[in-house]
């Protein structure tokens, strides 16, 4: 049974509700979710990779930093083939991004370098929404051309401590 895939029926709690009713809703969202994402991640690719193989960029890294409640993405750099700094064209490329619900597709345009820090703002807050939060994390947003692969690698922090005791 599937009400609607909008977070707002998550709550939709009445009388006849069951766990296994929430459970259906929750699993259809959460589908929901990972469809939306892989489609605005498929048309992003499709906008940005042929101008950034036009510019002749055969790369692009962001990194970003965050911790105590404060989070930064450092602007795009571009890279050739042999790995050496590439100023981006004024190209426009139109992107999508997910709205609040993680479910709406919002089409923007945008210079090159400006799409790509927005797409890759985008997928870091949808796969790790808080991520400048208490001890925050750090990580390295990389768009390969050759590949036509968008890689996130993010590093999560964390505190830890270990206790011991000792009866004398």
């Amino acid at each position: 049974m599937t009400d609607t895939i909008h977070p707002a029926a998550l709550l939709q709690i009445t009388s006849t509700t069951t766990s296994a009713h929430i459970a259906d809703r929750v699993v259809n969202f959460l589908a929901a979710t990972d469809a939306a994402l892989e489609s605005t991640i498929a048309f992003n690719k499709t906008a940005i990779f042929p101008a950034l193989a036009a510019a002749s960029i055969a790369c692009v890294t962001i990194e970003y930093d965050g911790g105590g409640d404060e989070g930064n993405l450092e602007p795009p750099q571009a890279f050739d083939a042999d790995n050496q700094p590439l100023e981006f064209p004024d190209t426009k490329v139109a992107i999508v991004t997910l709205g609040f619900d993680n479910l709406t597709q919002n089409e923007e345009t945008h210079a090159l370098r400006d799409a790509i820090e927005s797409a890759a703002c985008a997928l870091l807050e949808t796969t790790h929404g808080g991520w400048e939060d208490n001890e925050g994390a750090c990580g390295l947003i990389t768009f390969a051309v050759a590949s036509q692969t968008i890689t996130l690698e993010h590093r999560s922090r964390f505190v830890d401590y270990d206790t011991s005791e000792r009866a004398f």
